[in-house]
């Protein structure tokens, strides 16, 4: 039998940076909040912004403008169906969330807020916020995998070097 180079070293440090990577842009993606605020000019306008924050730092803020109405929008797949709540304004169409995820009910529920104010001449202002905080534990499971995979494999390494 021959000698096969196997590197086990390699391949920890390798694996640890990839779920380390995956963890921390599943957070930036999914970890976002978003918040819709509505201030109502006249019976009938109703202006609204849409703000997209990370842990409290602003990201994007959308003029949405005149807001007509919400409705829940459905991605179909073979895994389940996912959810998210989708706005008509001046100048188009603006989802909440940049992403689909699960909770129809939830979602359902945003939309119904939204239509119900737009409906109400008499409601002065509306704030809808959606964040998906658990996404957090997800992420943190994902990069603490990530961290101790690579930390022994850099130990590993380091072990196999200072034997030599």
């Amino acid at each position: 039998m021959g000698n096969q180079n196997k590197n086990p070293t390699s391949f920890l440090i390798i694996f640890g940076a990839c779920f380390t990577l995956g963890g921390l842009l599943s957070a930036m993606v999914f970890g976002q909040s978003s918040t819709l605020s509505c201030q109502r000019l006249e019976s009938t306008i109703v202006d609204c912004r849409l703000r997209r924050d990370l842990l409290g730092y602003p990201l994007t803020e959308i003029e949405i403008g005149q807001l007509q109405s919400a409705w829940v929008d459905v991605s179909y797949d073979s895994d389940g169906d996912t959810y998210r709540v989708v706005m008509q304004g001046r100048e188009g169409v603006v989802p909440l969330t940049a992403y689909y995820s699960s909770s129809q009910r939830d979602k359902q529920e945003k939309a119904d807020r939204i239509n119900s104010y737009l409906l109400d001449p008499a409601g002065a202002s509306l704030e809808v916020r959606q964040a998906d905080w658990w996404i957090f534990l997800f992420a943190a499971v994902f990069v603490g995998i990530g961290f101790l995979s690579g930390g022994l494999g850099l130990m590993r390494g380091l072990g196999s070097r200072l034997s030599r």
